[in-house]
């Protein structure tokens, strides 16, 4: 199963949240329907951007708190001083991949950054 962890400004659409997971997958050579779900900080709750693209591609958002995402830090690929300082983890779509598998999966590649959106896969299982 992949996670897709997301990150994005507040100006992030739909559509660019769906354009930039299909730039990581492609990069990759894996399909949309290997995505298990979305990952994000719960901070990012009620986000319509992110609902409508987990709508479009079928899956669930899984939301993570603070606690999870910091407990992956030691295993994030990339350091962004703007992450760390609104979410306070050096990547957040790294830490909601490897977080949304119970902390079990591994990062495919390091963050993939698309416009105003940030992108990371992870696999593994989750429970």
């Amino acid at each position: 199963m992949i996670a897709v962890g997301i990150g994005f400004q507040g100006r992030a659409t739909g559509a660019e949240i769906v354009d930039a997971i299909d730039v990581a997958l492609a990069a990759k050579a894996i399909g949309r329907n290997d995505i298990g779900m979305l990952a994000t900080a719960r901070f990012k709750r009620g986000s319509l951007a992110l609902s409508e693209a987990a709508s479009k591609l079928g899956v669930a958002i899984r939301y993570l708190d603070e606690q999870a995402l910091q407990r992956c830090e030691a295993r994030l690929l990339t350091y962004s001083k703007t992450s760390s300082a609104r979410t306070g983890v050096s990547c957040l779509s790294e830490a909601a991949a490897l977080a949304a598998l119970d902390g079990d999966g591994c990062l495919l590649a390091p963050r993939l950054v698309h416009g105003p959106v940030t992108c990371a896969l992870a696999t593994g299982n989750a429970s």
